[in-house]
C-alpha cells in the first residue's frame, strides 16, 4: 500500500458534517490517504464506515449489508480536510478534520478477476465542486502504483453515472443489472 501521505489519522472527527456546521472553500487543500486495514486506527476506520452508511444507506435509502468481509483486504483510499468548525472542539480548537471522500480498492480476486475500485463516495461538504473527480483520478493513480499501470480497473457502477466513467476510461462490460436494487453496470478501464 502506497501512503500518499504520512500523517497521523487518529484526529479524525467527521460526527457533525449532516448539519452544515463545516464550512468549505476552493482554498481548502484535501489530504489524500492510502491505508491498509491494519493501518488504519480505530477511530478513523470509524469514521470510513459511518460516512459509507450515511451515503449509501441513508442518503440512498438503500438497507444492505455494507461489511462484507472485503475490508480487510482492501486499500482504503479517502480524503480529508481541516475545516473552521462554528463551535469551539472540547479542545478549543476552531478547526476539525473530517473525512470527506472514500474509495475502496481490492486486489484482483477479491470481487473481480482484475482490481477494482467501489464504495466510492464524497460527503456533502464538498459535492459539487469537482472533488470526485479528483477522487477517482487518484484512485485510479492509487490502483496503478499498487497493481501496475496499464493493469485492468473494474468498477459496479450506478448506471446513472455511465457517462462520468466513460470520461475516466471505463466502458461498460455488462447488461444493466440491479444491486441492492440501484441499477448498476460493470465498467472496466486499461491504459493502453
Amino acid at each position: 500500500v502506497n501512503d500518499m501521505d504520512n500523517a497521523s489519522d487518529a484526529a479524525v472527527d467527521n460526527t457533525k458534517t449532516k448539519d452544515d456546521k463545516f464550512h468549505f472553500s476552493e482554498k481548502d487543500s484535501i489530504t489524500w490517504h492510502s491505508k491498509s486495514f491494519a493501518d488504519l486506527s480505530a477511530g478513523t476506520l470509524y469514521e470510513l464506515l459511518r460516512l459509507r452508511a450515511e451515503i449509501f444507506v441513508v442518503e440512498q435509502d438503500c438497507a444492505y449489508q455494507d461489511c462484507d468481509d472485503k475490508d480487510q483486504d482492501a486499500i482504503h483510499f479517502y480524503g480529508t480536510l481541516s475545516l473552521d468548525d462554528d463551535d469551539d472542539n472540547d479542545d478549543g480548537q476552531k478547526t476539525k478534520t473530517v473525512v470527506v471522500a472514500y474509495a475502496r480498492i481490492l486486489a484482483a480476486g477479491v470481487s473481480y478477476d482484475t482490481p477494482s475500485i467501489g464504495r466510492v463516495l464524497t460527503s456533502s461538504i464538498i459535492r459539487g465542486k469537482g472533488k470526485g473527480h479528483e477522487l477517482m483520478t487518484r484512485a485510479i493513480r492509487c490502483c496503478e502504483d499498487n497493481f501496475g499501470k496499464g493493469t485492468m480497473i473494474t468498477i459496479s457502477a450506478q448506471e446513472h453515472l455511465e457517462k462520468y466513467y466513460k470520461k475516466l476510461g471505463f466502458h461498460r462490460a455488462s447488461e444493466s443489472y440491479l444491486e441492492d436494487g440501484i441499477p448498476h453496470v460493470k465498467m472496466e478501464r486499461e491504459d493502453d
